[in-house]
């Protein structure tokens, strides 16, 4: 007997130029096991037929939505998505990238079921053309008994947490309350996004899965970096430090304020 759960999980796809890996990647969301969802495929102005295949693929389920727009990027994409979910959880999924186990989402939506975290965390797998490597595990004990700032901190100060938003499940309702969108126009615009999210979460929890499978193509945007890159997180630098010196300082958020600082710090530096 299968198991029944009431939470929808809105999972948004971006879509430019992407007819050769868009249909492994929709099938590989529509194959899970969890029925309660709402595929948002976003084709951001695709001059190839990517939105031709986004409106077949929509035909063959119904739980499939296509946003046809003119050309702005990614983060324009994601926020068009956004704009159009209904889930009560949030997920990102790259257009080359795949979900690896039927049952995952099913696993993982079932947490939200019992727990109702803010952010829901899963292994992604590093797929190359020659081998793959899971990313290590989150320790489960250590995230039901801290708070969202100490986790936070605690996973930038391991390198156990990637900020990419694809890695990341989150409860739509607080992206609503605090109006958190992706910046038009940057590089690395996860990075800016995940920290102001994480100022905000209170209840993590996560699934020791592999659930990702993160395909590394050469010459993707994250494969290349540019000055471009350099410049976005001098943006990003700039930004943050703006709001921290007009923080109002109290214990409850120091922690975060140094670990954000502490993370981009080191970024930049990595960067030049």
């Amino acid at each position: 007997m299968s198991l029944k759960y009431n939470m929808k999980l809105s999972i948004i796809i971006p879509v430019y130029n992407v007819e050769q890996y868009l249909q492994n990647c929709v099938q590989s969301v529509l194959t899970q096991t969890y029925q309660d969802l709402q595929v948002i495929l976003v084709n951001d102005g695709s001059t190839d037929s990517s939105g031709i295949l986004c409106d077949q693929l929509a035909q063959q389920d119904s739980r499939i939505q296509v946003v046809h727009k003119a050309n702005g990027g990614l983060s324009d994409a994601r926020n068009a998505g956004l704009q159009v979910a209904t889930g009560d959880y949030v997920a990102f999924l790259d257009s080359d990238d795949v979900y690896l186990l039927n049952d995952g989402i099913a696993q993982m939506m079932a947490v939200a079921q019992a727990e109702h975290p803010d952010v829901l965390l899963f292994q992604a797998v590093d797929i190359y053309p020659h081998h793959q490597s899971s990313r290590k595990a989150y320790d489960v004990d250590y995230l039901a008994t801290h708070t969202g700032i100490e986790i936070f901190h605690q996973l930038v100060r391991t390198q156990s947490f990637n900020m990419s938003a694809c890695f990341q499940v989150i409860r739509r309702e607080l992206l609503e309350e605090h109006q958190i969108y992706f910046e038009k126009g940057l590089l690395s615009e996860d990075v800016d996004w995940s920290l102001r999210l994480w100022r905000y979460v209170s209840k993590v929890r996560a699934i020791n899965l592999p659930l990702y499978g993160y395909q590394h193509r050469e010459g993707s945007i994250s494969t290349t970096y540019t000055i471009r890159n350099l410049r976005s997180y001098e943006h990003i630098f700039a930004k943050f430090v703006k709001l921290y010196q007009e923080r109002v300082a109290d214990d409850a958020t120091e922690l975060y304020w140094k670990t954000v600082m502490g993370y981009l710090a080191q970024m930049y530096t990595n960067g030049l």
